[in-house]
């Protein structure tokens, strides 16, 4: 069953500060506002039950019958899934992208970050990182393109631990750059 999500930071732009009420295909939503320090925070009021909300919801992608997640009557996170979840090419990428931001990548000779060749980014060591974390870097980016290219072609998840393990485990730091692909290819470490 697909929600209908009808969220206050959406429509924010669309309300004046003095409205009372809003139209969302002829059903009347009222709203009210909290006083806070710097102002006030306009809030949605549930059709059903009255409680002030940020969000209502409906069913099957309908925008007649909102109401609060409490008033809805199902789970409205069961559907919903992490990046930890799955295990997948999304949290490989994830880890991937986040480790790229802490290197100076945009002195690299290439944009193209995936998949990651350590031989563009030599030059990309920031002021202040020692070279053996640097290194370790460079290795973790390898490690994780060569999981996201195994998961690609083998067809097989990583379980979130896992990632992590390997990613702080010292037989990553123990093995040369041309051996990493071979050993997350063939399963070694």
């Amino acid at each position: 069953m697909l929600l209908y999500e009808l969220d206050i930071k959406d429509i924010r732009k669309y309300i004046d500060d003095n409205k009372e009420s809003i139209n969302i295909n002829n059903t009347k939503i009222y709203l009210d506002r909290q006083k806070t320090g710097y102002g006030h925070k306009t809030l949605l009021i549930c059709p059903k039950c009255g409680e002030r909300r940020t969000k209502l919801y409906s069913k099957d992608n309908e925008t007649i019958g909102l109401s609060c997640r409490s008033c809805i009557g199902t789970n409205i996170y069961k559907n919903r899934t992490d990046i930890y979840d799955e295990g997948g090419m999304a949290l490989i990428e994830y880890k991937l992208y986040k480790l790229l931001k802490s290197i100076d990548y945009k002195r690299s000779i290439t944009n193209k970050h995936i998949p990651f060749d350590y031989r563009f980014y030599w030059n990309c060591k920031p002021k202040y990182m020692r070279y053996n974390k640097f290194t370790l870097i460079l290795k973790q980016l390898t490690a994780l393109s060569a999981m996201r290219d195994t998961v690609i072609i083998q067809k097989c998840n990583y379980d979130t631990r896992y990632v992590n393990a390997l990613l702080n485990s010292n037989s990553l730091k123990s093995l040369e750059f041309n051996e990493i692909f071979d050993a997350i290819w063939f399963h070694k470490i």
